[in-house]
């Protein structure tokens, strides 16, 4: 590493094995080959999460992966990590479910939840449907 007035010797290991004065004036430290000014390692990428919700039979899909969450998260909202390589599932408790390998390098859609569909059984009655009313008129 070079810093203003010291320049650091780190070893291939990555221990500092030695600080020295820099003898290499300000104006040409742009021209040296395979350092790094000093400071805090670069932070990592943030890791891409959408949600899904847990279908009725315990499966979710994914850019066109279908994933196995499990009966019993049937119903619930999960969050999902995307890696280059790896899918994490997790809980609405931040715990861990399932991690799968990403067989698919699809696009991503739809990054959250939306609202839910009524399910057909608490639909408000509307009158006879089609089939109905074509067998009452013959």
């Amino acid at each position: 590493m070079v810093d203003t007035a010291a320049s650091s010797v780190i070893t291939q290991d990555g221990l500092l094995w030695r600080t020295v004065p820099c003898p290499i004036p300000p104006g040409q430290r742009h021209r040296l080959q395979g350092v790094r000014l000093a400071g805090p390692e670069p932070l990592p990428p943030a890791r891409l999460t959408i949600q899904r919700k847990v279908s009725s039979r315990g499966g979710i899909q994914v850019a066109r992966q279908r994933i196995q969450a499990g009966f019993s998260h049937a119903g619930q909202t999960v969050t999902i990590e995307l890696g280059d390589t790896t899918l994490r599932v997790i809980d609405q408790h931040g715990e861990l479910i399932t991690t799968v390998p990403r067989n698919s390098t699809g696009e991503i859609s739809r990054f959250k939840v939306y609202g839910t569909r009524t399910p057909r059984r608490a639909r408000a009655y509307a009158g006879p449907s089609r089939r109905q009313r074509r067998s009452f008129s013959r």
